[in-house]
């Protein structure tokens, strides 16, 4: 499920979007993550719906984890925020 996940725009200067390709999947967490494993944002209990906004203008530049659990499967797509 996570192959199809689009995160747009990638790179990012501010609000980020996470897309879902299927709307059955139900997300119940989006963890942001620096590369030291510093967590920045978590949003949990999110359900099924496709797209997610991702607040980007807090964050320092850098390369980021985006950790997407579902109940049963889990997946990391990375986010670069620029200056």
């Amino acid at each position: 499920w996570l192959a199809g996940v689009r995160i747009l725009p990638n790179p990012s200067s501010g609000k980020t979007w996470v897309e879902l390709p299927n709307r059955q999947v139900k997300l119940l967490r989006i963890q942001v993550t620096d590369m030291s494993g510093r967590v920045w944002q978590t949003l949990e209990n999110i359900g099924a719906q496709n797209r997610f906004e991702i607040d980007g203008t807090r964050l320092p530049a850098g390369v980021y984890a985006l950790r997407l659990q579902t109940g049963a499967e889990s997946g990391v797509a990375l986010l670069v925020i620029q200056p």
